[in-house]
């Protein structure tokens, strides 16, 4: 089981509550976990560790102090697991859908929604969706916030539950 699966699972280390971890990523790795809402750099990692962890940022470490040097700036940041997370997901479902939306994250919501479902039933099952989740379907994918995602997966999975082919069915598998 990956720690992922773990902490979303309150399983292994973070079974016990909320361990802090201080983990040392490549600078851009770093600030894509800690981007917020309409930062460019804002994706589907973005997401997936906000709706677990808080993400900050604590410091940066030149590539010239290690031995050997390093050819990037790394960066040292604090995650957090939340205490409940944002959207009390099943991680492979939200997983899924937040895949599907950020595979075109500077496009229209309504592209990356549309990948979830199958061309023949793509325009009203989108439409639906976006109309419950009270999302606007031109706000770019990177401009969602992490309650819209959290809406977004909600009635998702109602749809999906309505729908069991849906769960199979995903442009981005």
């Amino acid at each position: 089981m990956s720690s992922k699966d773990e902490i979303s699972k309150r399983q292994s280390a973070w079974r016990y509550g909320r361990v802090m971890m201080n983990v040392i990523f490549q600078e851009e790795v770093a600030y894509r976990m800690a981007a917020v809402p309409g930062h460019p750099m804002r994706g589907r990692l973005s997401v997936m560790v906000q709706n677990w962890c808080d993400a900050d940022i604590k410091f940066s470490i030149p590539g010239r102090i290690f031995v050997p040097e390093a050819l990037v700036t790394t960066t040292v940041i604090q995650l957090t697991p939340k205490i409940k997370p944002v959207v009390t997901a099943d991680f492979k479902l939200f997983d899924k859908m937040v895949k599907n939306i950020f595979n075109v994250r500077r496009k229209p919501a309504s592209f990356g929604v549309g990948n979830l479902f199958p061309r023949n039933k793509r325009v009203p099952l989108v439409t639906e969706l976006l109309t419950l989740a009270e999302v606007d379907p031109t706000t770019p994918a990177y401009f969602l916030t992490n309650e819209e995602i959290g809406r977004l997966y909600e009635y998702y999975s109602l749809l999906v539950e309505k729908h069991p082919d849906l769960k199979s069915f995903a442009v981005c598998a």
